[in-house]
């Protein structure tokens, strides 16, 4: 092989030889082998490719590499490492080239910081000693440092304080091998789960244990024992209970919860939010629990003025906002009419049946019913009137329908004065969308299909709850 720094003559491409990298033959020098596969070498180092037909170069093991010549003027590299742009310190050792891989991997895990030494007789960092100089409160488990335990040599016996073997322990990630876990007596099970959860529970509900007959403990309910199947399915329905009685007892926040109403119609929303608008969800939960910016609503300052910014009445109250305020009537109308309208989609034209929308009866002052509904087959009349009520407690919706009843008695008077058998039903369904219980007979008297009612009535609830919205919105922004 030609000389370190010199151009190698003897391939048909020459090239320049590394001075840092000396060349050695890589056959056997007892027998004729076979040339050896390229080894993989450290990370930092460079492997020298030579031209095709020529012998690859590799790093003799036994050779120092010679030395590159400092330029004048120059400052002195350190005697013991080599750094590159962009690389790790290098090692200008032979002898480091030659360690075997599970030397430097254990070297390496041993170590918080890799060893930077160049030479290979330097002494490794006892990970114990490092643990106790950098976490005192080991010194309190362990008074001695196991300094004197070997790395590489069998593993020595757990202490008897902590049940940790030091000998096995990596520096670099001390706090994932649990040193300051101790071990408890506890034992985590289904059974003490429950146990907690009714103790914290007995706060709310009247729940305890009690010992079965024939053994065992099992959970009781206001005294009424539970089975083990329906033992979480009661205990939720007696919380939920237990919050709905605390918030329909608030004289303020719980007036539109004590309006009676059809659970289900009424609710339908809070879990998919169907057929409503984002502004119109943020408007309603704030709405029934009467928390909007009105100057009535101040309930902390009662030197405040509570009067309408639009109309001067004497109190600005939700109630007044959606049903009472007089610039409001347009768009209180506008909300009533889209009820009104979903009823006229629904009903369907049927031979002998005559219907008629918003027309005055003559003889009653003027009064004209939402839908009067004339089946001339059987000699029927249905008088079926929209209104929307605030909800204002539980007598909201039946005074309501009483004021309309006494309203429009003048028409069933003159129909029946006809010869038919009048009825009279009113479709109700509340500001904040609360179905009353009569609005399903309004369905039914008008002959619409048990089908759609399901869907009528949501449909009812999200087109009030927009007009109650927009009815706000202009009242606020003018």
């Amino acid at each position: 092989p030609s000389a370190p720094g010199t151009i190698d003559r003897s391939s048909p491409n020459p090239t320049r030889v590394p001075a840092t990298v000396p060349l050695t033959s890589i056959t056997s020098r007892t027998t004729g082998a076979a040339p050896l596969r390229r080894t993989r070498m450290p990370l930092g180092r460079r492997t020298v490719s030579s031209p095709p037909g020529t012998r690859s170069p590799t790093i003799a093991p036994s050779t120092p590499p010679t030395p590159r010549p400092r330029r004048p003027g120059a400052r002195p590299a350190p005697a013991a490492t080599r750094t590159t742009r962009g690389r790790r310190p290098l090692s200008t050792s032979s002898e480091s080239s030659t360690s075997s891989e599970s030397e430097s991997s254990l070297s390496r895990a041993s170590s918080p910081v890799p060893s930077r030494s160049a030479s290979p007789d330097s002494t490794r960092t006892d990970p114990c000693a490092s643990l106790f100089s950098t976490w005192p409160m080991l010194s309190e488990v362990c008074p001695t440092p196991p300094s004197s335990l070997p790395l590489n040599g069998p593993a020595s016996p757990p202490l008897p304080s902590t049940g940790f073997d030091f000998s096995t322990m990596d520096a670099r990630l001390p706090y994932s091998l649990g040193i300051y876990r101790t071990p408890t007596t506890d034992i985590p099970s289904l059974w003490t789960a429950a146990r907690s959860a009714t103790r914290r529970l007995s706060s709310h509900l009247p729940v305890s244990w009690y010992h079965g007959p024939t053994g065992g403990l099992f959970a009781s309910l206001g005294g009424s024992p539970l089975s083990p199947r329906n033992t979480q399915r009661a205990l939720t329905a007696s919380l939920r209970a237990r919050y709905h009685r605390s918030l329909i007892a608030k004289p303020d926040q719980g007036s539109s919860y004590r309006t009676p109403h059809l659970d289900y119609e009424s609710n339908y929303w809070v879990r998919n939010g169907d057929f409503l608008r984002f502004c119109d969800w943020r408007f309603v939960h704030r709405a029934r629990l009467n928390l909007l910016p009105l100057n009535g609503a101040r309930r902390f300052d009662p030197n405040c003025d509570r009067r309408c910014r639009r109309c001067g009445y004497q109190t600005e109250t939700l109630n007044h906002v959606l049903s009472s305020c007089t610039p409001n009537y347009l768009e209180i109308r506008k909300r009533h009419d889209m009820v009104h309208d979903r009823l006229k989609k629904a009903m369907k034209p049927m031979p002998g049946v005559e219907i008629r929308h918003d027309r005055t009866v003559p003889g009653c002052d003027g009064l004209r019913p939402d839908i009067i509904r004339i089946d001339n087959n059987i000699r029927s009349v249905v008088v079926c009137d929209v209104h929307i009520p605030y909800d204002n407690g539980r007598e909201s919706i039946e005074l309501a329908s009483e004021r309309k009843r006494a309203k429009y008695k003048k028409v069933v008077e003159h129909y029946e004065s006809e010869g038919y058998n009048v009825k009279f039903v009113d479709f109700c369904v509340t500001a904040l969308g609360r179905v009353g219980g009569g609005s399903i007979e309004a369905l039914r008297a008008l002959k619409i299909s048990s089908y759609y009612s399901r869907l009528m009535l949501k449909l009812a609830v999200s087109d009030v709850i927009k007009g109650s919205r927009n009815v706000y919105a202009l009242h606020i922004t003018g």
